[in-house]
């Protein structure tokens, strides 16, 4: 079994499953499903062939390591704020 969880904007899917992926959380950005432009980034999670512990640890890890990439897209936002104002 399968799902789909969308990312916040400016998160980009395949970077938040090398983030994932650093906390050993197998997920696929979406858009590796799509050869045009992508309306949205995110990522298929499978859930079928785990028990409900691991479901939650990679759920707990899956968080950290997108609030992770939050923070980094936050910062790259800030500096090219600042490098447009100079």
């Amino acid at each position: 079994m399968q799902t789909a969880g969308f990312l916040c904007a400016g998160i980009q899917g395949e970077s938040a499953a090398s983030a994932a992926a650093k906390r050993d959380v197998e997920v696929i950005p979406l858009s590796r499903y799509n050869r045009g432009r992508v309306a949205g980034e995110g990522l298929q999670m499978g859930f079928a062939a785990v028990g409900a512990r691991e479901i939650r640890r990679g759920v707990q890890d899956l968080a950290v390591g997108l609030e992770g990439e939050s923070r980094t897209w936050q910062r790259r936002e800030v500096s090219e704020i600042a490098a447009k104002r100079c």
